[in-house]
């Protein structure tokens, strides 16, 4: 319910993949320069490296056969909203009141002069150390960038890395042992989403490895529209985030019906 979980930790799948969690200002440049991809450097290496863990795909994949799985997501959610790709920027982030919240989250890591709302390292954040072009503050060219051997990536990253984990970048057993002590804070602060959050409008991606009966849009099927009934003073029908608690039962009553029929159908 509200799951602001990025997709990709369940499933994997190339087609999640969603353009409007790219940074705008990463237009052009291919997508093995992403903090996002970095890991995919340190795949099927002998013996294995930690560093390739260091991405939400299948974070939460290993779901347990016997389990019923349903998502309960809302097409009117403005928290888990979808960002469109071209408004990126602290500036939108700032001024949404909540909309958008997840996705600037993700968006601004790398972005940010202060550990507020994204973080000051990875994500979107340039190398400017290692790949700073004659413009002051700006990366070099994404026709230049895109030709750099993926050797080189895995000791000098195209994204943001602070002093302070230089040691992520040590060849062998080293940056591998790093990377496996600090890999929460990593994926936290560093690792931005490509996928969309389970709980936003697109919810229904879901439906394909679900199955339709157990991926539930609670707006259309729970609220206004299925009741006729809404809350005076909402300036829209849509459910949003957390209206599952924030909205009196008399007008949500359908989301806990069939939760709690669901229930009697796994007793």
């Amino acid at each position: 319910i509200d799951a602001a979980v990025a997709m990709e930790s369940y499933f994997s799948g190339e087609t999640l993949k969603s353009p409007d969690m790219v940074h705008k200002e990463w237009e052009g440049y291919s997508d093995f320069l992403y903090a996002s991809e970095w890991h995919e450097s340190f795949m099927n290496e002998m013996p294995a490296d930690s560093r390739e863990n260091l991405t939400w795909r299948n974070r939460l994949g290993n779901l347990h056969e016997d389990i019923t799985y349903y998502n309960y997501y809302s097409f009117g959610e403005e928290v888990l909203a979808t960002m469109p790709y071209d408004y990126t920027s602290i500036l939108k982030c700032s001024n949404t009141e909540g909309r958008f919240s997840w996705a600037c989250q993700e968006k601004l890591k790398g972005r940010m002069y202060v550990e507020l709302g994204g973080s000051i390292y990875g994500g979107w954040g340039f190398n400017l150390n290692d790949y700073g072009s004659s413009i002051p503050g700006e990366p070099i060219a994404a026709s230049e960038a895109n030709q750099i051997a993926s050797d080189e990536l895995k000791a000098k990253p195209f994204f943001l890395i602070l002093s302070q984990d230089q040691q992520l970048l040590e060849p062998g057993a080293l940056g591998s042992s790093y990377a496996k002590n600090n890999q929460t804070r990593l994926l936290a602060e560093a690792v931005p989403a490509r996928t969309l959050p389970v709980g936003g409008s697109s919810g229904d991606l879901l439906a394909g490895l679900f199955g339709d009966l157990f991926v539930k849009d609670m707006q259309s099927e729970f609220g206004h529209s299925a009741t006729g009934r809404w809350p005076n003073g909402r300036n829209s029908f849509d459910w949003h985030h957390s209206d599952i608690r924030e909205v009196s039962y008399q007008y949500v009553y359908k989301m806990f019906d069939s939760v709690t029929n669901n229930l009697e159908l796994w007793k």
